[in-house]
């Protein structure tokens, strides 16, 4: 157990005076492998030794702060272990006995499962499984499909662009690609499905969105200084509705791998119980 945390000087006489003394009456003290195991303080019965220590940095973690710091650390246990009823000593340590149990057999479960389950999640299952649970699966925010133009307020063809970017045809949308070092900022979100907050990051200055009633189908205009923003929406789903596949994809895998990983342990655990009773390891009297 390494012990880096900070304890202010003097807290523990004893263990300063002991590590000062053996700190600096020997600097290839910690260099020498055949004295690792020789004791640097003691509380009680319990002894820190040279190997308990985190000598990788000793200038961001000096030895005396962390010996100080285990000190301070020991010297509390005990008294907690003096003071406590032995009934709370007991009750914590069978608590504590649990949870080391548990850990061992989640661990252990966890990594059986992972060797057996299937990983890859095919289309039609992940539709067939969205398509069951859609229901569940409702916006905590609007979401938003769009595209955005950004560019100089004195821009040369100015209304040509507009018109361009409003109608946004084969030819209009090939324009703004093969022609976008003209502009300042393109950004053609048809497949995209964005949040406010998802937007913001794309440009800040989108913030100003927040004041505007967003309509799907008409052009939005934002300024800001000699910057002209163009913004349209194609389409909108609003807070509370179903949230699309596309958006939750990531989600609806995990969903899906975590009941995969549930019924895999179940199967197991089952199996492991068979298995022992046809060996005779387990057997109920």
């Amino acid at each position: 157990m390494k012990f880096n945390f900070f304890v202010p000087k003097g807290i523990l006489i004893f263990t300063v005076l002991i590590v000062w003394s053996f700190s600096f009456t020997s600097c290839s003290y910690f260099d020498q492998k055949t004295m690792e195991f020789i004791p640097v303080a003691r509380v009680n019965s319990t002894t820190l030794y040279r190997t308990d220590l985190d000598l990788t940095d000793t200038i961001n973690h000096p030895i005396l702060q962390q010996v100080e710091a285990w000190g301070k650390y020991q010297i509390l246990m005990d008294q907690a272990k003096l003071n406590l009823p032995e009934h709370k000593q007991r009750m914590f340590d069978s608590l504590a006995e649990v949870y080391r149990k548990r850990l061992y057999l989640e661990s252990y479960k966890d990594a059986l499962v992972r060797k057996h389950i299937d990983t890859v999640v095919a289309n039609d299952t992940l539709r067939a499984f969205y398509e069951r649970t859609k229901s569940r699966l409702k916006l905590k925010d609007n979401l938003y499909q769009l595209r955005f133009l950004q560019l100089p307020k004195d821009a040369s063809d100015l209304d040509k662009d507009k018109k361009r970017f409003t109608r946004y045809d084969i030819e209009d949308q090939e324009h703004f690609y093969h022609d976008i070092s003209f502009y300042i900022s393109f950004y053609d979100g048809l497949n995209d499905w964005l949040t406010l907050e998802d937007l913001y990051k794309k440009n800040p200055i989108l913030i100003q969105l927040e004041k505007k009633k967003l309509e799907v189908d008409k052009l939005i205009v934002l300024e800001d200084q000699n910057i002209l923003t163009w913004v349209w929406i194609h389409d909108k789903i609003k807070q509370g509705d179903v949230a699309p596949l596309s958006y939750i994809t990531p989600i609806v895998k995990e969903m899906i791998l975590h009941q995969r990983i549930h019924d895999k342990q179940q199967a197991l655990e089952q199996e492991l119980i068979q298995d022992a009773i046809k060996t005779k390891n387990f057997e109920i009297f």
